[in-house]
């Protein structure tokens, strides 16, 4: 069933126009659209945007995906989400901080992505739910 899932949202980014994958905010919103249907896919989705990651850390994402459906199941519903900070670090670095609502409590999702040369990847993305830390850090 995931492999279909997946294969369902890989169509569903095909039909998408080609210059949307190359801004790191058009693969964000991209993640949420797929992440709305099928949270799985969207993280297979956004790490696939970076060759290196999905190459050599196969294991890392499903460890994440699997510490990402424990949360979700009772955390309840999900319901939204919302940028809540946005940080560029130079011209090559730009840092997304999302609010995931869901029924019971939120989650922060960090998106890193890094620009070598001309197409943007993502190097790195997490999760958590220290939302007191996150406030005091950004307060």
């Amino acid at each position: 069933m995931k492999k279909i899932a997946f294969l369902i949202f890989c169509l569903f980014l095909l039909a998408q126009p080609a210059y949307a994958q190359n801004e790191p905010k058009e693969m964000v919103d991209l993640f949420f659209r797929g992440y709305k249907e099928d949270p799985f896919s969207a993280i297979d989705y956004i790490f696939s945007t970076n060759n290196w990651i999905t190459k050599n850390n196969q294991e890392g994402i499903k460890n994440m995906e699997d510490r990402l459906e424990q949360l979700m199941s009772y955390i309840g519903v999900y319901s939204g989400y919302e940028l809540v900070k946005e940080e560029k670090i130079g011209r090559s670095l730009i840092v997304y901080h999302y609010l995931v609502r869901y029924e019971r409590q939120p989650i922060l999702f960090k998106f890193i992505f890094y620009k070598a040369d001309e197409q943007w990847s993502l190097y790195n993305f997490e999760f958590n739910t220290e939302i007191e830390a996150f406030i005091k850090e950004n307060m």
